[in-house]
């Protein structure tokens, strides 16, 4: 998983993970999706379509931690930087 932007120019922003960016050839087997924007909020778990504010204190760079939930219990990791 990534972002589809690598650099912004706002603290404040809202995420939403469209249906329509969404391609998996294992969609059935995805349980839940969660991201840890590093903004002191944890894991968020995400649902399609529904939006979630993110806020930085700073400028700089954060990295965007995501957790995949498979049907059968296995956890999936990925991560991207995300510069402001």
């Amino acid at each position: 998983m990534t972002a589809p932007i690598l650099k912004h120019n706002y603290k404040n922003m809202n995420v939403v993970l469209p249906t329509n960016l969404w391609y998996s050839n294992q969609d059935s087997q995805v349980q839940s999706i969660a991201v840890n924007f590093n903004d002191g909020n944890g894991y968020q778990t995400l649902t399609m379509g529904q939006n979630s504010v993110v806020s930085y204190p700073s400028e700089g760079t954060y990295t965007w931690d995501y957790k995949l939930t498979l049907t059968n219990g296995q956890i999936l990791y990925s991560h991207n930087p995300l510069c402001n």
